[in-house]
């Protein structure tokens, strides 16, 4: 089975579109997948799942644990309906692990189509259950390139020093 990791400090908030996920999760097979999930999550969404294969391992105070539960997934569901960057899916790309985002807001920036994830059409959970199929259905040499693609991307445009370089440009630039 492929480890779909779900996850944010809380899930449970509506705009992180749990709701959406589990319509998507249903298009799928049980299977095919085991879901895990990380954060506040109630007994009562995880019931809308009980088809699957489910695993809830709750918060996750370690930088270490969080990048080995990314690490050990095969690709992170972000099914954020509004999110301004999206960190969960910045941190699930520096450990080669794909993303599933709906192509808007902020995820849609950070994700490549078919390159270092897939971007479902906005809000379709339609959409997000074929970028999951996609993902599934893809052979190891294809997942490993994206997952090689996931790492590069997150490190040559998100990297903490690029990010200080483009501040130190604009400093100079508003100083002169």
């Amino acid at each position: 089975k492929k480890i779909i990791l779900l996850g944010a400090i809380n899930l449970e908030v509506k705009y992180k579109g749990l709701g959406r996920f589990i319509k998507a999760i249903n298009f799928l097979n049980p299977e095919d997948i085991e879901i895990v999930c990380f954060g506040n999550i109630n007994q009562k969404s995880l019931s809308k799942l009980n088809r699957f294969s489910i695993r809830n391992i709750g918060y996750i105070s370690s930088n270490a644990e969080l990048s080995k539960v990314y690490s050990s997934s095969y690709l992170f569901a972000a099914t954020s309906i509004v999110e301004a960057f999206g960190k969960t899916i910045l941190e699930s790309m520096l450990c080669g692990t794909p993303c599933v985002v709906f192509d808007n807001s902020g995820p849609g920036e950070l994700v490549i189509h078919k390159v270092t994830g897939y971007k479902a059409k906005s809000l379709s959970s339609r959409s997000f259950s074929e970028g999951i199929k996609w993902f599934i259905d893809l052979d190891n040499n294809e997942y490993k390139k994206i997952s090689k693609n996931c790492l590069k991307h997150a490190n040559d445009n998100y990297r903490p020093s690029l990010a200080a370089e483009k501040y130190a440009m604009i400093y100079k630039k508003l100083l002169n």
